[in-house]
């Protein structure tokens, strides 16, 4: 299937100018970002980050929410001035199910303390072209308002169906959660309403404007759980835990975990960076701009006992955290609070699965080169991926309560360039992790065979006519099937 992993992940870019790519390993270091603070030159701080890459890890396109990079490293036509902000710390770039060439990317505005007023640009979506301007990609839609109110929280995951995509985002004044799906026919701009857990607003604190805007919003990899670090000054800080809900889009309030906040030479520190491990065992999460780590295992009765203060390096600052196609999870360590040596560091979680001091934890385990002149430095954030691209079906049971399958494809296509019904693609295929489809033609002859049934057939050379097709798949609870038909193809 399209959606699901295969090397979506491996490439990723975020700043200050900086990459890794995880076609090697260890990962290679990647020095020709585009991602920089000096974006934002008033603010040092660069956290927003998503990059698309296709199914064999090969660049596609990357955002700050700001700029649209291509494959190349040059901006993509109409790829400025989107509504979100560097500082945000999340965007997010997902894809079209069934279509290798349409991505949305989706913007937050900046809600955090540095913007007093705060930004009010809202929760929206563009959209990304990859058949456009030579294969190397077009902006076409910019800046759709999809929710005047809005924290920096985004997030996604696949559908029960393992085909379709969620997108989840808080509101900002409320307990709402909102979910909008993407299916082969596009973005369901009417999305699932969840009112739970706690408010998200702004307060003041000593006289000065304070937010739970900022923090990361991230789904386990199996999407059935929903992590929120809510980020209170030195007021209420936590992180709430909620069920997630991949067949229709609910979220329900699971347990809070309350954690202190620190204040240090004047500034305070407070839950900021989330990521659950590749089991969904365990759940870290760092205090942001300070020198704190932690880890909870899930498992527990109380969860809030299981806590767990991992040692961190002298030096370091840990901040945003996200998992790895090898199954690590990787520590953003701002150079901006502490000094700046010779090289900048980047923490790693080694064996995220493991308990207490056994997850290998080394916050300098990737020493950065540093260049006075292209100023490559780890900064505050790093890329926000669709959740299941680190799926492993291996960790998790099969759901045995799910139908075999529901699986129907068209009986005519018209590959004529007009934009509408170009590929031959299933109209149903739900709970099937895998499946083959060959075309012949009516004497018989194989004119056309794939494994990945979502990106269909486009017609290839063949002439308009009848053909017959032939499906194998396993679906999601194990059993295999197969089904036939035929298809006219119209020019």
């Amino acid at each position: 299937m399209a959606t699901v992993a295969q090397k979506q992940a491996n490439i990723w870019y975020f700043a200050d100018y900086l990459g890794l790519d995880f076609n090697y390993s260890p990962p290679k270091i990647l020095l020709d970002g585009k991602i920089t603070s000096n974006n934002l030159p008033n603010d040092p701080f660069a956290e927003a980050s998503s990059v698309a890459s296709d199914e064999n890890g090969h660049l596609l396109f990357y955002t700050d929410g700001v700029y649209v990079w291509n494959k190349n490293q040059q901006v993509m036509p109409n790829g400025t001035g989107l509504f979100g902000n560097s500082t945000t710390t999340q965007t997010l770039i997902v894809p079209q199910p069934g279509n290798d060439r349409l991505y949305y990317i989706f913007t937050a505005s900046a809600g955090d303390y540095v913007y007093t007023p705060p930004d009010k640009k809202g929760f929206r979506y563009s959209i990304v072209d990859l058949s456009l301007n030579g294969g190397l990609g077009d902006v076409t839609d910019k800046n759709i308002l999809l929710s005047a109110s809005t924290t920096e929280k985004m997030a996604a995951t696949l559908h029960r169906n393992r085909q379709d995509i969620w997108v989840a985002m808080h509101e900002m004044g409320n307990d709402v959660f909102r979910a909008y799906l993407i299916n082969p026919k596009g973005l369901n701009r009417y999305p699932v309403l969840s009112s739970t857990g706690a408010i998200m607003a702004d307060y003041n604190f000593n006289g000065a404007r304070y937010s739970n805007s900022a923090g990361q919003l991230k789904f386990s990899p199996n999407g059935k759980m929903l992590a929120s670090a809510i980020a209170n000054a030195l007021e209420n800080n936590g992180v709430e835990l909620y069920d997630f809900d991949t067949s229709n889009g609910t979220v329900v309030f699971s347990k809070s975990i309350t954690m202190e906040a620190f204040e240090k030479d004047h500034n305070e520190y407070y839950p900021y960076g989330i990521e659950f491990s590749k089991g969904a065992k365990y759940l870290y999460v760092t205090i942001g701009a300070g020198d704190f780590l932690y880890q909870f295992d899930l498992s527990k009765d109380d969860v809030q006992k299981s806590k767990v203060s991992l040692t961190v390096s002298a030096g370091v600052h840990t901040s945003q955290l996200q998992l790895a196609p090898d199954g690590k999870i990787y520590v953003a360590n701002d150079p901006l609070i502490g000094p700046r040596n010779d090289s900048t560091f980047m923490g790693v979680i080694n064996s995220p699965d493991s308990a207490g001091n056994a997850c290998h934890y080394n916050g300098k385990q990737i020493a950065v080169p540093f260049n006075w002149l292209t100023n490559n430095t780890v900064n505050v954030g790093l890329p926000n991926f669709l959740s299941s691209y680190f799926y492993d079906p291996s960790l998790f049971p099969i759901d045995t309560s799910m139908p075999n399958y529901l699986f129907e494809m068209p009986n005519v296509f018209t590959p004529n360039g007009d934009g509408l019904n170009e590929r031959f693609i299933p109209i149903e295929f739900y709970y099937i992790k895998a499946a083959s489809l060959t075309i012949v033609n009516r004497w018989g002859k194989e004119v056309f065979k794939t494994n990945d049934v979502l990106k269909g057939w486009e017609g290839g050379e063949c002439a308009d006519g009848t053909y017959y097709w032939f499906v194998k798949f396993v679906g999601e609870n194990g059993q295999a099937g197969s089904q036939h038909g035929w298809v006219q193809l119209m020019r």
